[in-house]
């Protein structure tokens, strides 16, 4: 997905922020890629279910109508090199967190999202929740999803013993 898709799924004074996050590291030397705007809610829980069941080999994921992705208050990005090749580099998007932090954003690598950047706009993302519709279904799949995984987990442990 290109910059400008994702740029148009943002809520809009959160838009601005991002697009001075996106010049101000342009002004630093840093040529950022944006990976992911809004989500909706059955993106979200598909991300969520494969770090459910794999933490290990899948980046950290909200819960449906807990991340800031699904109301358009959220990015992820990339350093990308002059060729336009991704740049996965901590030090850099280090510096780009330093840049967001300075502009009112967010940076997830104080949580170990290290790509991802959010405009939580001063709001609880729990009361902010409770504004919106269609999150519930998806609650109630997580707390199956986590209770099935409990019982194999279980079953594992009684082979073991055995």
């Amino acid at each position: 997905m290109n910059n400008l898709v994702i740029a148009y799924t943002l809520d809009e004074t959160s838009l601005y922020k991002f697009q001075t996050l996106f010049t101000n590291s342009l002004a630093s030397g840093i040529l950022v890629r944006f990976i992911s705007g809004k989500r909706n809610f059955a993106r979200q829980w598909e991300l969520r279910k494969s770090y459910l069941l794999d933490p290990e080999n899948n980046n950290i994921a909200a819960p449906v109508g807990l991340s800031w992705h699904n109301y358009g208050m959220a990015v992820d990005l990339i350093p990308v090199d002059e060729a336009g090749n991704d740049n996965q580099n901590y030090t850099l998007l280090s510096q780009i967190g330093k840049i967001a932090n300075k502009i009112g954003l967010t940076w997830g690598g104080d949580f170990k999202d290290y790509n991802h950047f959010e405009d939580s706009a001063g709001k609880n993302i729990y009361d902010f929740r409770k504004s919106q519709y269609g999150w519930q279904q998806y609650q109630a799949l997580e707390d199956n999803l986590k209770a099935g995984t409990q019982v194999i987990e279980k079953k594992k442990e009684l082979i073991m013993q055995a």
